[in-house]
This record gives C-alpha cells, structure tokens and sequence, in this order.
C-alpha cells in the first residue's frame, strides 16, 4: 500500500502472511488495510507540516479566475447559481468531495444540471439551510482550492459564479507566494493576484489549528465529520439523523457510527493530548 499524501509520497506498506492464503484476500481486509496506509501517511504529513501552523502571523492571498471550466463554475454557469465552497477532502484518487452551498436555483435545478456537468460524479443534496442549499459533490477534476490546498494554505473563503471564481487563502508566513501563485498558474493560467497582506492569526479554541486536527483524520472521517458538522448532526434537536447521512454516503448506519466516533476521537486528541 502505498504511503501517499496529496502528491508527496513516503513510502509503501508491505503486509506479509505467515502462510500462503487459501483464498482471494478478502474485501474487508484490503479496505482495512488501505486505511491504515492513507492513517500512516496523514501521520507522517502531520509531523513534517505542523510546524509551520504555529506561527501567530500568515500571508493572505486573494485570487480570482475567469476561467470557468472547473466543476463548481460549470454548474454555476449552466443553473445561474451562486456557489460557496465549504470545505474538500481529497480521495484516494486525487479527486475530491466537496461540500457547498448554492444560492440562486433550486436544488432540483442543480440535481438535474449535475448530470450533464463534466466532472461532477455525483451530487447529493444533504439539507436546506438559511444561508442556500448545502451539497455533497464527488468530482473527477480538482478545483481552484484544490490548486492552493496543496500549498498547504487554509482557505477562508471561495465565490463561484457564472462569471468568474474569487478565493481568499492564508498561507505561512514562511510560504514563498511568488512560487505558490505561478504553480497555481501552470494549472490555471489566468489566475490574478488581487492583494497581497500579513495579518496575525485569529486566536483558535485551546490554541489548536484547524490543520493540526485535520492531520489526525483519515480522508473519509474528514468527510463523514464535515458532513455530519455542515448538515445538523450535531444540533439539538438534530436536524439530520446518523442514518439520513448514512444514506447520503451510501454506507450503512454501523460504519456511519465506526467513522464518526473515530473522527470525534481524533478531534479529542488534537484537543487534549499532552495534557
């Protein structure tokens, strides 16, 4: 298994058997397996990038592209929508899930549009919210924040509309911004810098950031947890159910309940460790 983050790679896990295996390796095994690469390879990204988030001060980047042939600005040009990104994780694949709400055109409008979109895999409307309409999309391009996240940036905010996509990152202070933006631009070559500022770090509950609880995720409980976060799971009364979103994720409610008390977990320890 190979022991890959973004588009570092560190090495690869190799699992041996003290005996030959009678039959073909069983399914649940292989995903299991798979895991504990994608948990070894987070661990190893955690321990070399933490650092740099210690820092009270960050560069913030405000950008903005005309293209619009990434997924969320095709869809936003094709339904008239507005687009808010709230947050992505990355699969196994490179490819990402990304959570948003849109504004502008109904949810069966976009649902409908989805299907004929390029790249959009599946999209699934998970709740309506004062703020637009929240939804889970799995895509088969990256989009602008992909670009930047892998420039261990945090993103504050991300605008789609039919015109034009507006994006605003912290980056360390010790980040080189000309290398960051002409990376950008080799991937999305009309991408404009729009300013430029150092500003201090908001302080953060417990002195824990954002990336150093992320670290301790795996992928697919950094999707269940912002699923669950983003629809109402953890509101009183809850707004959607552990089955609801386990129907959204097409998983069955007892692994909804293993990913989410592992996530929870990680989050926990982010906070408490060390005391």
């Amino acid at each position: 298994m190979p022991l890959a983050y973004e588009e570092s790679v560190y090495g690869v896990l190799v699992v041996y058997g003290g005996s030959p295996a009678r039959n073909s390796p069983d399914a649940r095994d292989t995903e299991v397996l798979a895991e504990l690469g994608e948990t070894i390879s987070h661990a190893i990204h955690a321990v070399e990038h933490r650092a740099a988030h210690r820092t009270d001060s960050a560069v913030e980047l405000t950008l903005r592209t005309t293209a619009t042939e990434s997924p969320l600005s095709r869809l936003a040009r094709v339904t008239g929508a507005e687009i808010t990104f709230e947050g992505a994780v990355s699969g196994a694949n490179e490819t990402p899930t990304v959570f948003f709400t849109a504004t502008g055109a109904t949810p069966a409008a976009l649902l409908a549009a989805s299907d004929d979109v390029l790249a959009v895999e599946e999209l699934t409307h998970v709740a309506d919210r004062e703020d637009g309409s929240l939804f889970k999309a799995h895509l088969s391009e990256p989009i602008l924040a992909s670009h930047l996240l892998k420039h261990d940036t945090t993103v504050r905010s991300l605008h789609v509309d039919a015109a034009a996509a507006t994006i605003v990152v912290d980056l360390p202070a010790s980040a080189d911004v000309r290398e960051v933006v002409e990376d950008v631009r080799r991937d999305v070559p009309d991408i404009e810098l729009l300013s430029r500022r150092t500003r201090t770090r908001s302080p953060e509950a417990g002195g824990v950031s954002q990336p150093t609880v992320l670290d301790r995720l795996t992928p697919r409980q950094q999707e269940v947890l912002q699923l669950a976060y983003r629809s109402g799971y953890f509101e009183s009364p809850r707004v959607q159910t552990g089955r609801d979103l386990a129907d959204a994720l097409d998983i069955s409610p007892s692994t909804f309940t293993k990913h989410i008390r592992g996530a929870e977990r990680g989050v926990l320890d982010a906070v408490f460790a060390g005391g």
